[in-house]
């Protein structure tokens, strides 16, 4: 430094050298603040680095500017968190994004992954605009605050055989542990008093009860009827042997009467439609499928009616049948419709 030279004069001086040297270009970082009035910068911190001249050694390659919008808030984060930013890249016109030097999805480091990447672009005038998204995910889990980065990376620009790059930069932020809050018992206080529960009323209750009882009742009567235990519910003209079984149950008389006989010869009339003789049981069966298994007690039935009514000596031959399970076994059957 020469005696009454100022430092603004020596500045100004030593960046012509520096141009003069260096004539291809130049490159300026800063970070540009955020301006309240800007909508879209309220919620961003945004790094800026402007780019006077490219980098490349001939053509017309040239990144311009470079604008990282990064979160507004750069600490509070937890593990497991994701973070998004925008790198946007002004470029001359006819500069073309080289997609070979794009991140590449996947872990960058033992705690932090890169998510996804998308790439879009829009033109502007004479210039062009493209605008890189990158989302990553922190998987840092600290036992306490610790500051790490969203790491920088270049891009390559060409423009014919000229070439340009562009440096996205690192992205520094903060990381909480997860802790639960350890409190004492002297912390916790008096416990509260156990909450009483007041009483069901008693109108309830009994209204319940009445309703449990009812539907059980119905339950047991479906379900006794089913099984044949109340055949009055189902017996009627489409039930010939239910009703035959009914009446024969009811009377306490001696067994095998000739009023047992009749009932059973009215349901087999009923269920075929017309008068069953003993020549045509096979007819019967062959007409209702469902009382085969009985075939063989069926036909009995019709040759000891025969006897008793029409034989001499026929009622000792009563003595070989039970009238009375036969009619059960007839019911249950006829239930298989």
């Amino acid at each position: 430094m020469t005696k009454g030279t100022s430092l603004p004069k020596i500045r100004e001086d030593a960046g012509k050298r520096r141009h003069a040297a260096n004539p291809v270009g130049w490159t300026q970082s800063t970070v540009a603040p955020i301006d309240p009035h800007q909508p879209s910068q309220k919620k961003t911190r945004v790094h800026v680095i402007l780019v006077g001249l490219s980098l490349a050694t001939q053509g017309h390659a040239q990144v311009l500017s470079v604008k990282l919008y990064a979160p507004q808030r750069d600490f509070g984060y937890l593990v497991g968190d994701t973070i998004s930013t925008d790198a946007i890249i002004d470029l001359a016109q006819e500069t073309l994004l080289d997609t070979r030097s794009l991140p590449v999805p996947g872990p960058l480091t033992a705690t932090l992954e890169l998510r996804r990447i998308a790439v879009s672009s829009s033109g502007r005038g004479h210039n062009q605009q493209v605008t890189i998204h990158a989302e990553y995910q922190n998987f840092l889990a600290p036992e306490q605050v610790t500051a790490t980065e969203l790491p920088s990376y270049d891009l390559r620009f060409k423009s014919g055989t000229a070439n340009a790059t562009a440096h996205i930069p690192a992205w520094a932020f903060h990381v909480s542990p997860l802790r639960v809050a350890q409190r004492s018992a002297a912390d916790m206080g008096d416990l509260r008093p156990n909450r009483m529960v007041a009483p069901a009323a008693e109108s309830a209750s009994l209204a319940g009860l009445v309703a449990s009882i009812v539907v059980a009742l119905a339950g047991s009567a479906v379900f006794a009827s089913g099984r044949g235990w109340l055949p009055s519910l189902r017996v009627g003209k489409k039930n010939p042997f239910a009703l035959a079984a009914a009446r024969i149950g009811k009377r306490n008389g001696k067994e095998n009467t000739e009023v047992w006989f009749t009932e059973l010869h009215r349901a087999f009339d009923a269920t075929a439609g017309h008068r069953i003789l003993p020549e045509d049981v096979g007819t019967f069966i062959s007409g209702h499928p469902r009382f085969a298994p009985l075939h063989a007690d069926i036909a009995k039935f019709f040759n000891v009616s025969q006897q008793r009514f029409f034989a001499r000596g026929g009622t000792a031959a009563t003595a070989d049948i039970n009238l009375r399970r036969l009619a059960k076994s007839l019911r249950r059957l006829e239930r298989r419709r």
